[in-house]
């Protein structure tokens, strides 16, 4: 066979998974699932997301899906709290200062006031968790799904003398009601075991048992 020239670039991947939503009809329920690398956009989706629902499907009650947000720095935490809630929201603290978390509730086409549902599991990290747990603990947010590990964790390091290097936490997140995220987690008012292939739409997500307890909570 003919030599042949093939020409590759190298470029940086980059992940394009974005915010999905969808209409749950015997729960009168809009789905939002919010993507693995969220960032600042996740605001301006999210409030298309909700007046689209509204608008196209007249919903009454939301299921945020956050089994799989791996959140980042970006992720704008207390716009998305405001959505939902107001006032204190509990306390990030350092090893040398504490940061209260407080917002101002903005109501977008009812937000304030639609019945609310949270997915959540091991893969739920960093802000998402957050927003979980100060959602929970105001009791605007039913929490289903499987407990999350606690990553709301900044991390320090130093060099050891013999060139190794150690990693610290040294920052957490205290909720409302004084959990202390980071050591023991965000733990479900429902507790459904699941795995990670199940968490699928197929079918109007039929295999998927989270979601299916979820519309129990608008149904029964």
């Amino acid at each position: 066979s003919s030599e042949r020239t093939v020409e590759v670039t190298r470029e940086r991947l980059q992940a394009t998974d974005m915010l999905r939503y969808t209409y749950l009809p015997i729960a009168k329920a809009g789905l939002i699932r919010i993507p693995m690398g969220g960032n600042v956009n996740i605001m301006s989706d999210m409030l298309t997301s909700i007046e689209t629902l509204i608008d196209q499907n007249g919903i009454e009650n939301l299921v945020i899906d956050m089994r799989v947000a791996h959140s980042n720095d970006d992720w704008p935490l207390e716009s998305m709290l405001s959505l939902f809630t107001d006032g204190d929201m509990g306390t990030r603290y350092t090893r040398y200062n504490d940061y209260a978390l407080t917002v101002d509730a903005q109501d977008i086409s009812g937000s304030q006031t639609i019945p609310l549902v949270l997915l959540i599991g091991p893969d739920t990290q960093g802000a998402s968790e957050i927003f979980a747990a100060a959602l929970q603990d105001k009791g605007r947010a039913t929490v289903i799904g499987q407990p999350t590990l606690g990553y709301v964790f900044d991390f320090d390091h130093f060099i050891l003398p013999d060139g190794g290097e150690v990693f610290f936490g040294n920052s957490s997140y205290v909720s409302p009601l004084g959990r202390d995220i980071g050591v023991l987690g965000v733990m479900p008012d429902v507790l459904v075991q699941s795995s990670w292939d199940q968490v699928s739409d197929e079918e109007n997500f039929k295999y998927d048992p989270v979601v299916t307890r979820a519309k129990l909570e608008f149904t029964q």
